[in-house]
């Protein structure tokens, strides 16, 4: 599925933009994908939302276009 001009794919770690349900950007994991819109677990958000993502039982639904996917930057080590 694309976010934007990026795939988005089961089990990636996104960032998301506020949705309505949560008032500030928050990350999560991809559980679900549908046509436009992915359910995403809520794993980091923002203090002011906690109440909100409980009452939502730490999930949410977001629109595809409002989401991009977390990019970890890995060590590599090169042998000379």
């Amino acid at each position: 599925m694309k976010g934007g001009n990026i795939m988005i794919k089961l089990n990636d770690c996104v960032h998301c933009q506020p949705n309505g349900n949560l008032l500030k950007p928050f990350k999560g994991t991809v559980e679900k994908l549908y046509e436009r819109t992915a359910m995403v677990l809520v794993t980091d958000y923002h203090p002011d939302d906690h109440w909100r993502v409980v009452e939502l039982t730490g999930r949410v639904i977001v629109a595809l276009k409002n989401m991009q996917p977390q990019f970890e930057t890995v060590p590599v080590r090169i042998d000379e």
